[in-house]
């Protein structure tokens, strides 16, 4: 039938959203699992200059592959 889609349209946007939710997963346990377990240890500074580290890291890198792919196109 002409409006049904071929399998691979449908596999696609399912790959890419089973890739989005596998990248969630990954990077919410690398954000949280350690500053929560110093946090429960009552390591309450560290794990808050701990975190805020984490996260600036991943935004200093995300903004340097960011400025490579803007300054290749």
């Amino acid at each position: 039938e002409p409006n049904m889609p071929d399998n691979e349209t449908l596999l696609v946007p399912m790959m890419m959203l089973s890739l989005f939710v596998l990248s969630a997963a990954v990077m919410g346990f690398f954000f949280v699992a350690e500053p929560l377990m110093l946090y429960l240890d009552g390591k309450r500074e560290e794990a808050v200059k701990f975190f805020l580290t984490t996260v600036a890291s991943f935004a200093f890198i995300t903004a340097v592959i960011f400025a490579a792919v803007v300054y290749v196109i």
